[in-house]
């Protein structure tokens, strides 16, 4: 036994240099494998272009008052589900919240002679009427935001992000900014409110910021005259400013009706979509909205297509049948 175990040991580096001499030479058998890296100049791989995006848009949205006696403080019925399902065949929907969110009462009411009549606040359930018509974020950039204070500004942002949506426009500080990722792009989103004791200079100074860190930049200004159907001289000249500083989409809202649209360098201005949802129905003017539909890659931002939202006296909003909207192209 013993003279075995010698064996094997003084046997072992021999059985064990042929092995790998018998590997070497199997290896030898088959082209040799080069790391990518080893290779000079090795050409980069083209990516494709990643599918552009659709974004949508909505003016105003005010869920109080005579919204909130006819709909309830769930709002389940408040957008129509031909309108909701258009909404969630987008990447998402922005529009203009005319109002904060809170667990305080209601305190407006239809009354004009109420001192509160312009006094709002949305019952915390709108997020899930939000959620569900795939809205990603809301510009808070208005006059009603601070209709209850500092408080009800933090409540709306707490609410808002709770439910996953986006919020800028805070009024409470200078950055009435967000930056949103969806897909492959980054946008950036800056609110203007012609209310704010913010001067332009800081709005300007927002967009050039996002300029340099998002794929575009979209301007979301609460501005002009009330029931005027054309922007005014002062709209323009800011919508300019925003063009210069780097913003590549504006839309509007504050006037509760539809106005012009136009070019700027290149930059597709909407001055304002008019009405989504709001107790306004004393005039078909008041009573249609604007819906747009955009294209997004990298490189450009097409308009995809337009409808007209309608205000039912029921506070529900639905698809604008072609004799009710004026054509405001």
């Amino acid at each position: 036994m013993r003279k075995i175990i010698i064996s094997i040991i003084v046997l072992f580096p021999v059985i064990a240099c042929a092995t790998f001499a018998l590997v070497i030479w199997r290896q030898s058998q088959v082209a040799p494998t080069i790391e990518i890296n080893e290779i000079p100049d090795a050409p980069s791989v083209a990516v494709p272009e990643d599918k552009p995006i659709i974004l949508g848009f909505v003016g105003d949205l005010m869920f109080d008052r005579y919204i909130r006696e006819k709909q309830g403080p769930e709002y389940r019925n408040t957008i129509s589900s031909e309108l909701i399902k258009l909404f969630n065949e987008t990447d998402g929907m922005i529009g203009n919240l005319e109002g904060p969110i809170t667990n305080f009462d209601s305190v407006s009411d239809y009354n004009q002679n109420n001192p509160d009549h312009y006094r709002f606040t949305f019952d915390p359930a709108v997020t899930d009427l939000l959620n569900r018509a795939n809205f990603i974020a809301t510009s808070i950039g208005n006059n009603h935001s601070t209709n209850f204070g500092i408080d009800g500004v933090e409540q709306t942002i707490k609410y808002l992000t709770d439910a996953g949506i986006s919020s800028f426009g805070n009024p409470n500080n200078s950055e009435h900014t967000s930056l949103i990722s969806i897909g492959n792009l980054k946008l950036g989103l800056v609110a203007y409110n012609y209310g704010d004791l913010i001067p332009i200079e800081q709005t300007i100074e927002n967009i050039k910021q996002l300029d340099s860190l998002a794929d575009h930049v979209i301007v979301i200004p609460h501005w002009g005259t009330e029931y005027e159907s054309l922007a005014n001289t002062s709209q323009r000249n800011l919508a300019e400013k925003f063009v210069d500083a780097g913003a590549d989409l504006i839309i509007g809202s504050h006037p509760h009706v539809i106005q012009n649209s136009e070019m700027i360098d290149g930059v597709l201005v909407y001055y304002s979509l008019g009405n989504f949802i709001f107790d306004q129905y004393f005039q078909p003017e008041v009573r249609c909205g604007l819906v747009l539909r955009f294209k997004i890659s990298k490189h450009q931002i097409d308009l995809a297509d337009y409808k007209y939202s309608y205000l039912e006296p029921t506070g529900i909003t639905r698809l604008s049948k072609d004799s009710e909207c004026i054509n405001f192209d």
